[in-house]
């Protein structure tokens, strides 16, 4: 198939949508919404869906034990669908309210958008109330224990047959991503340092001469690639600091497998940040570097900094959750709903969760982050791929975003019982809980100066949760930028690309440069 029958086969879907949001609405109010779903996959899989893989076991084969365990996960299954499927049809009661009061006598009929818009709007709220409500955060936590016990009992054979299923539902994704491939993070680097699985890159400059600013060395978490920092060039954190002089590093952490599940906090956090620090000092001929940390390679970063921060000049933070039940703070409902999910797990269910596969794998991962807002993953495809094949750059963004959310690597075991268990489940960031080789993680410890930018629109970590820090940091060390942004805004999106680098420059030669 070729780019031409591609976008002739979007305008064709276009097109048809237009017609069937008319006739969705006018339908709506004269019948009952029951069946009217809207079309191309609005309804998106669910979590044990994800879990699944749409992998069903042959019960022929499995013992009485295994009977009893398949039977209560699919009975807990049930009860957790059944009330996505009653949101649903909660949606379509208020959108045929909406509809027959659009339509009252004096009322202005909208166009197909409108309706759509509107109808999207609907089911956002409705979700974002259901995932909130006691009643969901009990079925869920029933099912996730439910598939935990199921696939605890299972053979190697069966667990690698579930495995495979979820595969190929991610090949699925990719063979459609194919039809417009786009390479991303193609600013030229070169590796200088690696250990394992770990490398350490120094990308090369644009221009003759550098800022004279040191060093950046730039943490991204284990949980996504640090190629979202230099998306496409339009898009590109790196190629902006790159263009007024900066010196950049950044490290990538590789795909942990099986022989990386001992990799605790100390190991990534402790361990090789030091290496990485102490590489990028001796390649830059500069005694000191600034460490910037991104979402979990925020923590990363902080870790580092509270218990070895000697070679250190400053610490930018982007994403960065400190006060992990600082969610409960933040006014918006759509905001926090992962931190609310790992408190309703409880430490038994996060243990069970993350020992059944022995850490997270990325799928899992991915599944729980669309989980978040699924109305926001529905219109991702059903509205946002239709219309970018009208603009191109539009289009190339797009895709690029989605060729870096299907790359999800897996979390190593120890790492991921940490992150999920002392952080989001116990707070020991800001508790005081938190040890990395025999050390307590004090963030009262940091003595350089501190960047925080914070997303306003940050559903993954709310606002609250990453302005904590400024309880531990001195006002005379600590500056805070919000943009108005969400989680990976801060480097993909338009407004930032002429504000996020220009901020970190200016701070860097206010508080760096000058000697702080």
């Amino acid at each position: 198939m070729t780019m031409a029958d591609t976008m002739a086969d979007l305008a064709q879907w276009h097109e048809a949508q237009q017609r069937y949001w008319t006739e969705f609405a006018v339908a709506a109010v004269t019948r009952d919404g029951e069946g009217t779903f809207p079309p191309d996959g609005a309804k998106s899989p669910d979590l044990m869906d994800h879990l699944m893989g749409q992998f069903e076991p042959s019960l022929d084969a499995c013992s009485d034990r295994a009977d009893a365990d398949w039977l209560a996960l699919l009975s807990a299954g049930q009860v957790y669908r059944r009330q996505i499927s009653c949101t649903w049809q909660e949606v379509q009661r208020d959108f045929k309210a909406h509809c027959i009061a659009i339509h009252a006598p004096g009322g202005v009929m909208p166009e197909w958008r409108a309706y759509r818009e509107r109808w999207f709007a609907i089911a956002e709220v409705a979700f974002i109330r259901l995932q909130r409500s006691p009643e969901f955060l009990e079925a869920q936590r029933k099912m996730l224990m439910a598939w935990c016990a199921w696939f605890s009992r299972q053979p190697e054979v069966t667990k690698h047959s579930v495995h495979l299923a979820r595969s190929s539902a991610q090949d699925a994704h990719m063979a459609a991503m194919s039809l417009s491939p786009v390479q991303i993070a193609q600013t030229r680097k070169e590796v200088v340092w690696t250990h394992g699985k770990t490398t350490l890159s120094r990308y090369l400059p644009l221009g003759s001469t550098r800022a004279g600013l040191g060093p950046v060395l730039i943490c991204y978490g284990l949980i996504g690639r640090q190629t979202i920092i230099d998306l496409v060039p339009h898009r590109s954190l790196v190629r902006n600091l790159l263009a007024m002089g900066v010196d950049v590093f950044v490290i990538d952490w590789g795909s942990a497998g099986a022989e990386d599940s001992e990799n605790d906090l100390d190991h990534y956090a402790i361990d090789h940040l030091d290496a990485c620090v102490a590489e990028t000092c001796r390649r830059a001929e500069h005694p000191k570097v600034t460490l910037m940390g991104i979402c979990q390679g925020g923590v990363l970063a902080l870790t580092h900094a509270a218990v070895r921060g000697e070679s250190l000049n400053g610490l930018i933070l982007s994403g960065t959750p400190v006060d992990f039940h600082a969610d409960n703070s933040d006014a918006n409902p759509a905001h926090g709903l992962l931190n609310l999910w790992m408190r309703s797990l409880g430490r038994g269910g996060i243990e069970a969760l993350v020992d059944a596969e022995h850490g997270l794998k990325g799928d899992f991962l991915g599944s729980m982050f669309n989980q978040l807002n699924p109305i926001r993953t529905v219109a991702r495809y059903a509205v946002d791929l239709p219309e970018a094949f009208g603009d191109p750059g539009l289009l190339n963004t797009f895709m690029a975003m989605e060729t870096w959310l299907s790359d999800r690597p897996d979390l190593p075991h120890k790492l991921s019982r940490t992150w999920l268990l002392d952080l989001y489940h116990d707070n020991a960031l800001v508790r005081g809980g938190l040890v990395v080789r025999g050390q307590k993680v004090d963030l009262g410890h940091i003595n350089v100066p501190v960047l925080n930018f914070v997303a306003t629109a940050d559903h993954i970590v709310p606002p609250p949760c990453s302005t904590a820090l400024s309880s531990f940091i001195p006002p005379d060390r600590y500056t805070e930028h919000s943009i108005s942004a969400g989680h990976v805004g801060i480097f993909v999106g338009r407004r930032a690309q002429t504000r996020t680098a220009p901020e970190i420059v200016n701070w860097l030669r206010e508080t760096v440069q000058a000697g702080f």
